[in-house]
């Protein structure tokens, strides 16, 4: 059980904008009079494959729970647009708890007798795991991630559109349904060091007139990590004041 649950706060760890403009127009008419004036076609309509619809949000809350190696757990996740992520994770009683911040990432098992603090390099050089705050936030509520430039046009098959992004070493793949423009997956990964981080959006609820992820398929992959889980949301409430508590305990050893 305490290995479980040691592996566990590390995958919770773990897993604890800007888009380029896209446009497709029908190719121009021949017209074999050149001195006569186009008259407008009503079928040239630009369609715009390229818009995602985010949530907007400045605070964000939710119930989870999921299941990793055989381990069932809850708890509840807090957001602070742009500021920070607050999970608090539970088996029967509180078994951890983690903040993430644009700057760090912190977690504690009080029953481990563990703790864990670190920049995102630090991160990157123990699990291999390139990432940042803006993403993991976006991955969470399922928006685009930020500061993606786009690297090749994006292509519609049937109701589903794929997009590709360069954001800076990483590179940024989705989909989206066409007519809500709400992702379904968005895969970030790199190849130098070989990493991954996957969420597919399986299904959706509506809060505060907006529809956020309820059910997120989520897969990291790094080196010497390969882990996934089904995060299942409830209660989410958008822009409801509540508190982060997080302070690190004494006597715990650094994992």
């Amino acid at each position: 059980m305490g290995n479980r649950l040691y592996r566990l706060i590390i995958v919770g760890l773990a897993m604890a904008a800007m888009l380029g403009g896209c446009r497709s127009q029908k190719g121009v008419v021949k017209n074999n009079n050149q001195n006569q004036p186009r008259k407008p076609d009503v079928t040239d309509v630009v369609v715009r494959l390229d818009t995602i619809r985010n949530a907007t949000y400045h605070r964000y809350s939710a119930n989870f729970s999921c299941e990793v190696e055989g381990i069932s757990v809850n708890g509840q996740i807090r957001i602070v647009h742009d500021s920070c992520i607050w999970i608090s994770v539970s088996k029967i009683i509180e078994v951890g708890r983690v903040m993430i911040t644009p700057t760090r990432v912190s977690g504690y098992s009080r029953i481990l007798g563990k703790y864990y603090d670190g920049t995102y390099e630090d991160v990157r050089k123990r699990w291999g795991i390139e990432i940042d705050y803006g993403t993991i936030e976006a991955l969470l509520v399922g928006n685009c991630p930020p500061n993606c430039k786009r690297s090749k046009e994006p292509e519609r098959k049937g109701e589903t559109v794929t997009l590709w992004y360069d954001q800076g070493k990483r590179k940024v793949t989705m989909t989206k349904d066409f007519g809500s423009k709400m992702l379904t997956s968005t895969l970030v990964s790199m190849t130098t060091p070989k990493m991954s981080v996957k969420c597919g959006y399986q299904k959706r609820m509506a809060s505060d007139g907006q529809m956020l992820p309820s059910e997120i398929d989520a897969k990291v992959t790094a080196s010497g990590l390969d882990k996934g889980t089904k995060l299942t949301l409830s209660k989410i409430t958008l822009n409801k004041v509540q508190k982060t508590p997080f302070e690190m305990p004494g006597g715990l050893k650094k994992l």
